[in-house]
């Protein structure tokens, strides 16, 4: 598969993958302990948002919320990862920020429908949501916005449609539609 695709699965999203190893506390990881283990991070569960990625290293290491220092650590050494070609960012919502982008490595597609696993609707990257959208979209025509956002929540087995959400995936089927 290009990494340039989607990947979708007719018979329904694969299992969402996580991470389960113990990593290094990042304020005693050296920079290159803490790219080493962003990378594997990325490696089981990209594509995946910046701000997935750095809460997954932070609970791998015994934390957790990362303080000021470890959330400066942990920008750096994605920065220096996508600046080496280590890792691909993509900020489709124009949100700007390591936190805000979705992360994958250069064999990884754009975007992997899956389960929501431990992830919350905000972790789904815009890309995989959209994914969601277009396939439901495409398989019943859905002419509102408010049915639509009904089976996607449907299609990751939750219920209830906050403001929250409605914003996050009205800014995603607004990209999506351009």
């Amino acid at each position: 598969m290009s990494p340039t695709a989607s990947a979708w699965c007719p018979s329904g999203p694969p299992e969402y993958q996580s991470f389960t190893e113990v990593a290094t506390v990042s304020r005693h990881a050296t920079p290159d302990v803490i790219r080493e283990y962003l990378l594997e991070i990325v490696s089981v569960e990209g594509p995946i948002l910046g701000s997935r990625l750095h809460s997954v290293y932070v609970h791998a290491a015994g934390g957790h919320r990362a303080g000021s220092v470890s959330k400066q650590n942990l920008n750096k050494a994605t920065t220096r990862l996508v600046r080496l070609g280590h890792l691909i960012t993509e900020d489709p919502l124009h949100e700007g920020g390591v936190r805000a982008s979705t992360l994958r490595l250069p064999s990884q597609p754009v975007s992997l429908v899956r389960s929501l696993g431990p992830r919350t609707l905000h972790d789904v990257p815009p890309a995989e949501l959209a994914d969601v959208m277009r396939d439901l979209q495409a398989n019943t025509p859905i002419t509102e916005d408010e049915p639509l956002f009904r089976e996607v929540l449907q299609h990751y087995g939750l219920r209830r449609l906050t403001d929250g959400v409605r914003a996050r995936r009205t800014a995603v089927w607004t990209v999506t539609e351009q």
